[in-house]
């Protein structure tokens, strides 16, 4: 299933079959938090929520017999991360809702703040600014953990040695 990405907002008439789940990403900065309050009548479907760190890491959940569910977290990785929401019926073949969302916004960092966006780098002097960076790299455990980190590609022009010197 893919993920709709959402930020702070509100949603009514959504529709949640038992065939088919909702799923909903939410990007958080470090320490950032999410709150999401989802309105329903349970006597057409209970609808249940979870929110998950990536694929399969629960980290809170709502399951109630009532009309509605709510669910908040604070991100204590460390890190900017994706978390998803899953909407789901717990019982029935659809249900109708509502949805409200608040949630701090990630911090947005420098083009090339993730591996992804990497900037390429040539041979001579490369300017680099580590403003606004974002922690995206995992803590690999050693001594120097990263607080902030962006990302640069280099290709070599010719065969030989490489000296890269970051003042």
């Amino acid at each position: 299933a893919s993920a709709t990405d959402l930020s702070s907002d509100s949603w009514s008439d959504l529709v949640v079959k038992s065939t088919d789940e909702d799923w909903y990403r939410i990007v958080l900065g470090a320490n950032g938090s999410m709150a999401a309050t989802i309105t329903f009548t349970d006597s057409y479907g209970d609808i249940d929520a979870r929110l998950y760190r990536g694929c399969d890491d629960l980290v809170a959940f709502s399951q109630t017999n009532s009309n509605n569910e709510s669910i908040s977290y604070t991100n204590n990785t460390g890190q900017t991360d994706s978390f998803y929401l899953r909407i789901y019926l717990d019982g029935d073949t659809r249900n109708e809702y509502g949805m409200t969302l608040t949630a701090d916004p990630p911090p947005t960092g420098p083009e090339n703040d993730e591996c992804d966006g990497a900037l390429a780098v040539v041979d001579g002097w490369n300017d680099y600014d580590t403003a606004e960076a974002t922690t995206s790299a995992p803590d690999e455990g050693g001594a120097c953990a990263l607080t902030s980190d962006t990302w640069y590609t280099w290709t070599a022009s010719c065969d030989g040695e490489a000296t890269a010197v970051i003042n």
